[in-house]
């Protein structure tokens, strides 16, 4: 079968259903699937392949919400800190880094990464100290005035470990220290040119108890403590040892007053210099961040949107948007409604539909109906039929809230040479006589083409001109004004 070949991360959409201005544009995507958050004075942001938004907390509906349409250069977001001064800090994939000035609404772009030759420029995490922001990137460590945007340096090769080490966090309390992707590299006492290998002291993960990596490392009752996959170590006696959850895997840590936090992808801990207490479980999603406020409520980023933590409540928060970011086809219906396909075979999710205002999931989860989420292509009529076509399982016709499922079982066609009952659909029209015509993807039957009339009569034909074998494909279908 052929490969997925197209996944659009984000979708522009033109406010079609309801009258706006020429160019008045929006972009829907899902910005659920968060990979971190932090707490500014007035709320708390997060990021995602979506995009930023900032959650006022005194309203748990209110988002301001950062993306393509808005100023970004990226939306294929990584990273998140706040400095001092309250700018947010937004690096990506590509090697962005993105500064957004709450004050006077404005962004600023440092290109440095994104424009050198680094063959990584994953922005991985952000640390500020003073007037100095500690960027961790996927070639080594930069550091930035956070006053005028220019780089103080940047550090490629710390200790022992190789140049262009992959950087995960950094934190500074009198001296610097790195997690790498070997390890933890933490400046020597008395050393000021940081670009040179021996003023770093080295320590590999293979030196400490079962552990292959690490994601933050911080301090916690004047000590330095670090997460890794196999629970949080402490440095002592100029070592790493284990200290806490030993053989739970550590994403992030986090410090509020006497309590030292810490997140698996499933659980978050509470450790108040005595004893340790789960706060929170929920297997059905990955967790990735976590930040605390003044007031002891938690702000954890996951698979599944922001989750705050308050008086012992959990809510799940995000903007509405659609439930993945997998457009691979769309088609918009008489009554102005977005039908979204979302692809072939584990790829689909189903199909959405959005109304304007609400986007809405339809999948063989919540619609037992429906034959597979393998939904690869979508035509929507002026008449509100929707007709989608689905990698394995035939014609699925949608109408007034109504399913007609067509596959191999059920109708005539024909699906792959090495599995018939394998119906791969690859496109679906109606013609104005109401004929639902069906291309599929390749008939083992050589019957690439079938019609279905308005009275429910099957025809099927051959492709001659040119001769399609079995093993011939086809992909989209286009009908012309004269009906061919």
């Amino acid at each position: 079968m052929s490969k997925l070949k197209l996944l659009i991360a984000f979708i522009l959409i033109s406010n079609f259903v309801k009258s706006q201005s020429v160019g008045d544009w929006n972009i829907h995507a899902n910005m659920k699937d968060l990979k971190e958050a932090a707490i500014s004075s007035n709320g708390v942001w997060a990021v995602s392949n979506g995009g930023a938004f900032r959650l006022n907390p005194s309203a748990d509906t209110s988002f301001h919400i950062l993306n393509k349409a808005n100023g970004l250069i990226s939306q294929n977001l990584t990273s998140i800190g706040v400095d001092k001064q309250n700018k947010i800090w937004i690096g990506s994939q590509e090697g962005y880094i993105i500064i957004y000035n709450q004050t006077t609404n404005s962004i600023t772009n440092i290109l440095d990464i994104f424009k050198s030759s680094k063959l990584r420029k994953r922005i991985n995490d952000f640390y500020f100290s003073n007037d100095t922001a500690y960027v961790s990137t996927d070639f080594g460590l930069c550091l930035i005035n956070t006053n005028n945007l220019t780089f103080y340096d940047t550090f490629i090769k710390l200790g022992s470990f190789p140049s262009e080490s992959r950087i995960i966090s950094t934190y500074r309390s009198g001296l610097v220290y790195s997690v790498t992707d070997n390890g933890v590299a933490i400046q020597k006492p008395g050393t000021t040119n940081l670009s040179a290998p021996e003023s770093w002291n080295s320590y590999p993960f293979s030196s400490m108890d079962t552990v292959t990596s690490a994601s933050k490392i911080l301090i916690y009752n004047n000590q330095i403590v670090m997460g890794t996959n196999n629970g949080v170590f402490r440095f002592t006696n100029n070592s790493f040892s284990p200290y806490l959850l030993k053989g739970n895997s550590i994403l992030d840590l986090a410090v509020s007053g006497n309590s030292l936090i810490a997140i698996t992808s499933k659980k978050m801990f509470e450790y108040n210099g005595t004893q340790i207490n789960q706060l929170f479980e929920n297997q059905s999603i990955t967790l990735s961040s976590v930040s605390v406020n003044e007031n002891k409520t938690y702000y954890i980023s996951s698979s599944n949107g922001l989750i705050e933590i308050k008086n012992n409540v959990a809510k799940y928060l995000a903007p509405k948007g659609p439930y993945n970011n997998q457009f691979i086809n769309i088609s918009v219906a008489g009554n102005g409604n977005l039908y979204v396909a979302t692809g072939k075979d584990l790829f689909g999710v189903g199909f959405l539909e959005y109304d304007g205002t609400n986007w809405k999931r339809y999948s063989r989860e919540s619609n037992p109906q429906i034959p597979s989420n393998a939904y690869y292509n979508v035509y929507a009529a002026d008449d509100n039929s929707v007709y989608l076509s689905n990698w394995g399982y035939g014609v699925t016709i949608f109408k007034n809230g109504q399913f007609e499922v067509y596959t191999a079982d059920n109708s005539d066609m024909v699906g792959i040479p090495i599995n018939n009952k394998f119906l791969a659909i690859a496109d679906v029209k109606l013609y104005s006589k109401k004929n639902v015509w069906i291309a599929n993807h390749q008939s083992a039957a050589r019957k690439q083409l079938s019609l279905l009339t308005p009275d429910k009569k099957w025809y099927h034909f051959s492709m001659t001109s040119p001769s399609l074998s079995e093993f011939d494909v086809l992909d989209k279908m286009v009908i012309d004004q004269n009906g061919t």
